[in-house]
């Protein structure tokens, strides 16, 4: 065999392993793309669940506070409301009790004016009781 002839199919070997190693490099070097688009875009999915968590999160807080004020506002106001029907009862006890204080003392003054006459009369009756013995 001839030293060229060698050299010559060494050359086409390493040509062959070259070429072939070209197209592996190729072959892995479109799956890296192609791993590297579907990362891509498994991150781009998994950061817009996290963002619209984040909404739904920021939405719900955001309902729970509207909640816990609308709770808060009918809290107060059925306080309110308590307050004003404690209130009106107490001037309603506090009218009937002005009623009844004139009312007694009306009957108060009425039993003294009527005691007093009686007093007139008894004082009368005995005077002139007293006045008929001294005849």
């Amino acid at each position: 065999m001839n030293p060229n002839s060698k050299f010559s199919q060494l050359d086409n070997k390493i040509s062959d392993i070259d070429n072939k190693m070209s197209d592996n490099f190729e072959l892995l070097d479109k799956k890296y793309n192609n791993l590297k688009d579907q990362i891509t875009k498994l991150t781009k999915i998994i950061e817009e669940e996290k963002n619209q968590k984040e909404i739904l999160k920021a939405n719900q807080a955001e309902d729970f506070r509207n909640l816990e004020i609308q709770i808060k506002t009918l809290l107060e106001e059925e306080q309110q409301n308590m307050q004003n029907f404690a209130d009106s009862l107490i001037n309603k006890i506090d009218l009937q009790i002005h009623e009844m204080d004139k009312e007694y003392k009306s009957e108060n003054e009425t039993i003294k004016s009527s005691i007093s006459s009686l007093k007139e009369n008894f004082e009368v009756f005995f005077i002139r009781n007293n006045l008929k013995q001294i005849e």
